[in-house]
């Protein structure tokens, strides 16, 4: 077995379905995919566009967290 490329459905772009995919899908009675990742994942979200390359952004803390003062005895 080996690497297949289909034709997205909605973008019309290539992709790549995969060996190892190939297997995941068989073992589990699944239809193979007429999506790319990225429309897929538009379409379960209900989303305009998602791009898998692009991580979440991760808020960063503030760096003026006030300091614990010390109880005095």
């Amino acid at each position: 077995m080996s690497d297949i490329i289909y034709q997205c459905k909605d973008c019309k772009q290539n992709f790549t379905f995969t060996e190892g995919e190939q297997a995941y899908y068989r073992d589990r009675g699944l239809a193979i995919p007429k999506r790319c990742v990225n429309c897929r994942l538009k379409r379960r979200n209900g989303k305009q566009s998602f791009n898998v390359s692009e991580s979440p952004q991760i808020p960063k803390e503030d760096p003026k967290i006030p300091e614990k003062k010390k109880e005095e005895k």
